[in-house]
């Protein structure tokens, strides 16, 4: 059901998982990276569409490796994905139809979600 994901959203805002050539997916998972992450979740909640972040704290931040004292832009990319990656639904109950609703709210999300500070 990934490809009616893979298939059905195009969003300038989402970067969709590759598969490399010759390569095969299990997809026990659909995450996609935005720099919008927080907005975009916020989106698709308010849209009746549930979202998993999986690791909001880089490992290397994390109080189990405390230990070996790393710091904010240690590892850049970890971080960068941990501020920025998203699950989408993806279980074997999931219908088709419910794919479908899925990427057509992803399609038309658009806009950063501006903050009015009073």
């Amino acid at each position: 059901m990934a490809n009616i994901y893979l298939s059905g959203i195009s969003n300038p805002k989402i970067k969709l998982p590759t598969v490399c050539e010759g390569a095969t997916h299990i997809w026990h998972l659909f995450v996609f990276e935005t720099e919008e992450r927080d907005g975009f979740q916020k989106y698709l909640v308010d849209h009746g569409i549930g979202t998993v972040i999986h690791y909001p704290i880089p490992s290397h931040l994390s109080k189990a490796y405390a230990c070996l004292s790393k710091k904010n832009g240690d590892f850049p990319i970890a971080e960068k994905m941990a501020y920025e990656v998203l699950s989408l639904p993806m279980w074997v109950g999931l219908q088709k139809e419910e794919f479908e609703i899925i990427c057509k709210v992803v399609r038309n999300f658009k806009n950063k979600i501006e903050y009015i500070i009073c």
